[in-house]
């Protein structure tokens, strides 16, 4: 259960940090 937790918070934590480099790029 506690890797499930980890995964997942890793998966949104990468997921957040893509698509603050397509503004970046964006911008």
């Amino acid at each position: 259960m506690k890797f499930f937790k980890w995964l997942f918070s890793t998966e949104c934590l990468f997921s957040g940090f893509m698509e603050w480099m397509f503004f970046l790029m964006l911008g």
